[in-house]
């Protein structure tokens, strides 16, 4: 069990970050996620591999534009358009040793990925993930961020014990649809998806 009282020496100062992303439909959204992790300001190296499903909105178009801007993102075929195989698909085309799941409407906050690299090197945990905060732009929107944020529609950080130990959280464009926070994982061991969640076993 690794020291919670100092850094895990098994994980680099800065390691090398793949970010992890299942797209399908998201064209409208696409870029701003891109753009968003681009913005990181992180010392090591990132990648994006984006996981690209059939999509009848020119998400495909989208995402090959954004691969031709930079080396430092890939797009992987996903024929299935199944998330759990867009995200094992992507997670196969990487080999950072650590990840970064992203969903392709959401946004990181700024230094997310700093702060979470920093987070699981001095816990010593292998996985750890943000709050997820609804942006509205209608009113709709806001009604339905209203609903989803209170202790009705989710539990309040307060509430998982978890708040102390989170990175800045994800925003999502799109709050009137759930999205999950984006999480980061080592991958210390053999990587692969159950459901939408990634998870890690020997």
């Amino acid at each position: 069990m690794s020291d919670p009282t100092g850094p895990d020496a098994s994980v680099p100062e800065w390691p090398d970050v793949d970010v992890i992303m299942p797209i399908r439909n998201e064209a409208a959204h696409l870029t701003a996620a891109v753009t968003a992790v681009r913005s990181q300001e992180y010392p090591g190296i990132v990648r994006i591999f984006l996981g690209v499903g059939p999509s009848d909105d020119g998400t495909e178009q989208v995402a090959m534009e954004l691969a031709s801007t930079g080396d430092d993102l890939v797009v992987v075929d996903n024929p299935s358009g199944i998330t759990p195989s867009a995200l094992n698909a992507a997670i196969r085309a990487g080999s950072a040793p650590v990840m970064v799941r992203v969903d392709g409407h959401s946004e990181l906050s700024d230094g997310y990925i700093r702060r979470a690299v920093e987070t699981m090197r001095r816990t010593g945990a292998v996985n750890v993930g943000g709050l997820q905060v609804p942006v509205a732009t209608t009113p709709f929107e806001e009604a339905v961020a209203a609903a989803t944020t209170s202790w009705l529609g989710s539990m309040r950080p307060a509430a998982t014990g978890f708040d102390a130990l989170t990175p800045p959280p994800t925003s999502s464009t799109t709050p009137c649809k759930r999205t999950s926070a984006a999480t980061l994982s080592s991958r210390a061991r053999r990587s692969t998806t159950t459901g939408s969640v990634l998870t890690l076993h020997s």
